[in-house]
């Protein structure tokens, strides 16, 4: 944050489903994502580093990396690679899963040792406006569910947030604590958070190394930008794109528009663009293909 060469406002790429949404629909936003990798990566980044500092026999591709997963759109990012580069992580459990496989040890009375080494900081993060409060910065916004994002984005992107450094968004309510994996309440989550943080130092980890409090490791950042790729963009030929639309749609007026599925397409409006766009043809409507079959009988 302390750079200059960053475009303002800085917005986090922590959370893989705004980092999505805007490569596919604010191309103006890309230049303004932060270049860091997210913070699973990095973790599995260090714990790797760890692990072979504790093991020096293990071989790099002898050491497993398993992410616990509040949420399914992390899962996408490991299997397809992250900036540009293959995911650190080996394999992904979900919180819940791993939590009903616990519940039984969890019941009994015995304490475990505390292992964990997050202070307050990194308590934080789970809950929506953590990150953005990490920063020490009061020029920040923090926005949570998808609706407000799409909304602050379109804002941001019109120039009606002025005087803004960073951006936290994330597309689950609550945060990460309110994810699809996740099992408790994300309200009541977001207490027993806060419960912990009273208890807990500030931080407990730093970055070895250097004198330089800006320092941050070449591997933490991305290899490959965020670049813009529309989702439903027909052809990067605006003449072409105008003809493919209007040929989508004198298909899609033949169809008898019953979004029934059979074909494999969710809609008869998408099954008429994947006709035009050469992934199937016409014949393969169930109803058409009946039609076809009376007339030649």
């Amino acid at each position: 944050m302390k750079r200059d060469d960053i475009q303002r406002p800085v917005i986090s790429s922590a959370c893989p489903v705004i980092v999505r949404l805007i490569a596919q629909r604010f191309p103006l936003l890309c230049s303004h994502l932060m270049p860091l990798l997210p913070p699973m990566e990095i973790a599995a980044i260090m714990a790797k580093e760890q692990a072979q500092k504790a093991h020096p026999e293990l071989k790099e591709e002898e050491i497993g990396i398993c992410f616990i997963s509040p949420c399914p759109a992390k899962i996408s990012d490991v299997k397809n690679g992250i900036g540009g580069e293959k995911s650190h992580v080996n394999v992904v459990v979900s919180m819940a899963d791993m939590y009903f496989s616990l519940i039984s040890v969890m019941s009994k009375d015995q304490t475990p040792p505390p292992v964990s080494k997050a202070g307050m900081i990194g308590i934080g993060w789970a809950s929506a406006g953590g990150e953005a409060t990490a920063i020490f910065n009061d020029r920040y916004l923090a926005a949570d569910g998808i609706e407000n994002v799409i909304r602050v984005l379109d804002d941001i992107e019109n120039g009606t947030m002025p005087n803004l450094d960073f951006i936290e968004l994330n597309a689950c309510n609550g945060g990460c604590v309110g994810g699809a994996m996740t099992v408790a309440n994300p309200y009541i989550a977001k207490t027993h958070l806060q419960n912990l943080r009273r208890y807990l130092p500030v931080s407990q980890n730093h970055i070895p190394n250097n004198k330089d409090e800006r320092y941050i490791p070449e591997s933490f950042f991305m290899k490959e930008t965020v670049t813009y790729h529309p989702a439903v963009q027909l052809n990067q030929n605006r003449k072409e794109a105008m003809k493919m639309m209007a040929d989508i749609q004198q298909i899609h007026a033949c169809l008898p528009d019953l979004d029934c599925g059979s074909c494999g397409s969710p809609t008869c409006h998408a099954f008429a663009e994947d006709v035009v766009k050469g992934e199937t043809e016409v014949d393969q409507c169930v109803v058409k293909m009946r039609e076809k079959i009376k007339e030649r009988a």
